[in-house]
């Protein structure tokens, strides 16, 4: 199995420095590469223990980093599936994940911390990462205990809250590589605390995992907020035909004008464009503007509901047709109709009446 970790060695290195490479400003970017760094040393661990055992102290600081893994395989994913407003700070963009998001990495932070202070101080008999202290193969299986339990509730926040900014192949794809990979950490966790000879090939299956991450992000680029543009792009005329058929796509087979904190960024990343690019276009005639377009789509259900069932409240077709106010439902309703939802709804009953009181030809 050795041949497995050292592949895992080189593609670690080497899909850490081809993602510097990329010049997008993307938090994936840069969780890609801390989750590549962290895997490294487990690879190099998991050579020399094949070996000759590790000194106490290198042990300490190899196995603390093997704690990273978690928190990034959710910061990385949570970033891609569920992205937050960036926002600008001082003109630039705000790449940073929020604050709640980083404080996941406050316990590897802390182990590593106490692993270099074993380390500086060349902890003897007595270092806490001596198999005498029986502590050691507690730290080991919290490891690959704590990427299961990320991994875990990975799985089950998909299936709770499906990715309004991916499409369902992307999340299928995922889901399927975090459930493996939710497997192979088992076979490790069995491994260190049942049976022994699991842990190599669970370690051999993790190494070959990175081929697959990598293959990932190949075939789906935005896993890394890329947007690759073949030679034949479309410009022009082209280019803004074939966004509006993708626009009336989701709006009406998605219907994504029904989430009322539906944003820019997240309807440009499901076009596979820049907020830029999706602004421009929207500028056009006969838009104006993002919020106009989107509030269009709003008021056309709006109307449907308001024909379609007269003893439904306004106020409940306001939040069903995707407004998350009663005044900005009416500013737009207004806006768009001339008159507010209540004379609209009267309008429709004066005129249903009088077809009603029409006499039937004979």
């Amino acid at each position: 199995m050795t041949w497995a970790f050292y592949l895992g060695l080189g593609a670690s290195l080497y899909g850490a420095l081809s993602v510097l490479a990329v010049a997008q400003r993307h938090p994936g970017r840069l969780l890609v590469v801390a989750l590549l760094a962290a895997i490294f040393p487990g690879m190099l661990s998991a050579l020399w223990s094949q070996g000759e055992g590790m000194p106490p102290t290198v042990a300490g600081l190899l196995v603390s980093t093997q704690y990273f893994p978690g928190p990034l395989i959710w910061l990385y994913f949570a970033s891609v599936l569920w992205p937050e407003p960036t926002g600008q700070v001082n003109g630039q963009r705000r790449i940073l994940l929020p604050l709640r998001y980083q404080l996941h990495l406050l316990l590897p932070i802390l182990l590593l911390a106490s692993a270099a202070s074993e380390a500086l101080i060349a902890g003897g008999p007595n270092s806490l990462w001596n198999d005498k202290t029986g502590v050691r193969p507690v730290l080991l299986a919290g490891a690959p205990a704590l990427l299961l339990l990320y991994c875990v509730a990975l799985l089950i926040k998909m299936w709770k809250e499906p990715s309004r900014v991916v499409d369902r192949n992307l999340q299928a794809w995922v889901a399927a590589f975090i459930a493996l990979l939710s497997a192979i950490m088992t076979t490790i966790l069995l491994g260190i605390l049942v049976w022994r000879p699991l842990v190599i090939p669970g370690n051999a299956a993790a190494a070959l995992m990175l081929f697959l991450f990598g293959f990932l992000i190949l075939r789906f680029p935005v896993l890394l907020g890329l947007r690759i543009q073949n030679q034949h792009a479309k410009t022009g005329p082209a280019l803004d035909l074939d966004l509006k058929d993708q626009l009336i796509g989701l709006m009406q087979n998605e219907r994504l004008f029904l989430e009322e904190d539906l944003l820019r960024s997240d309807l440009a990343i499901r076009l596979g464009i820049s907020e830029k690019e999706l602004s421009a276009f929207l500028n056009q005639p006969p838009h104006s503007g993002f919020l106009n377009f989107v509030n269009g789509y709003r008021i056309e259900e709006a109307r449907r509901l308001l024909e379609g069932d007269s003893n439904r409240s306004i106020l409940d077709i306001t939040y069903a047709c995707g407004f998350n106010s009663r005044s900005s439902f009416y500013e737009a309703f207004r806006r768009e109709m001339g008159m507010s939802p209540g004379q609209y709804r009267r309008n429709l009953s004066g005129f249903r009446q009088a077809d009603d009181n029409k006499p039937e030809k004979r």
